[in-house]
């Protein structure tokens, strides 16, 4: 017998957030169950990630997931540079410098947390933009 993706578990958290009112999903951003906002997210896609942003019990892997979003707003992204639990974080540093939405300062915010071992290499990952590739020479001085 195979499984399927959603287990039995999940799908009752589905079907109860599709039922409810957009507004009233959002709250469950709040929630701390992770399991909620993942389905909220799920569903509800980038209507819920200025909601889940606002958080301050949201998990490294859900930021990375958020942070990671080509189509983040620009506003959002100041949401995530600005705490600095979240930009600590190595795999979130990678994300976020890797998405082309990241403008201006906050590659700089960014770049400010890399060792600089991490901010010579970030100098020549072609992964990377040009903006935060100049970014990380000018920090260095090269």
């Amino acid at each position: 017998m195979t499984t399927k993706p959603d287990s039995d578990q999940n799908q009752p958290i589905m079907q109860r957030i599709r039922a409810m009112p957009t507004a009233e999903a959002m709250r469950l951003a709040r929630s701390p169950d992770a399991q909620d906002r993942v389905a909220l997210e799920r569903i509800h896609g980038k209507l819920a990630w200025e909601s889940l942003l606002r958080n301050p019990g949201l998990t490294i892997p859900e930021v990375i997931r958020i942070a990671g979003m080509g189509t983040l707003p620009g506003p959002l992204l100041d949401l995530i540079v600005a705490n600095p639990a979240w930009v600590s974080n190595e795999q979130v540093r990678r994300i976020l410098l890797a998405n082309r939405a990241l403008k201006g300062q906050n590659i700089m915010t960014v770049l400010r947390y890399l060792p600089k071992q991490e901010l010579e290499l970030a100098m020549k990952q072609a992964a990377y933009s040009w903006a935060v590739r100049d970014a990380a020479k000018r920090i260095l001085g090269k």
